[in-house]
């Protein structure tokens, strides 16, 4: 509806218009969903670790993943938090950061890019 009242006045069949919109917000939302079926299918969790030294090397690099995100900066922290741990999607996001869709996407990847350094 939302876009459906931005629309320019010139359009003559809103029924029509109204319904190909919802139609293809269907279809992306669903092409969405499976997208990230396929990406949370192929994500693999690791085995347990085998010895005390793999274990020991699994401590040190959570403890070097909780360093970085210490020292993220709120924005990027707080879109990393909603995206991965709640589950939202961009325009979710964008929603509760008061932000676009595309800035925070660009925070979520920009937040991974300074966990990595």
């Amino acid at each position: 509806m939302l876009r459906a009242l931005c629309q320019p006045p010139g359009v003559r069949h809103y029924g029509r218009w109204l319904g190909q919109v919802v139609r293809n917000q269907a279809r992306q939302h669903a092409r969405g969903r499976w997208r990230r079926s396929r990406r949370e299918q192929a994500a693999h969790w690791a085995e347990p670790p085998a010895s005390l030294d793999e274990a020991a090397a699994r401590s040190e690099i959570l403890d070097t993943l909780h360093e970085g995100w210490q020292q993220l900066d709120a924005p990027y922290r707080e879109a990393l938090r909603l995206r991965f741990f709640e589950g939202l999607s961009y325009a979710e996001l964008g929603e509760r950061l008061e932000c676009s869709s595309n800035t925070a996407s660009w925070r979520v990847r920009e937040g991974i890019s300074r966990l990595r350094r």
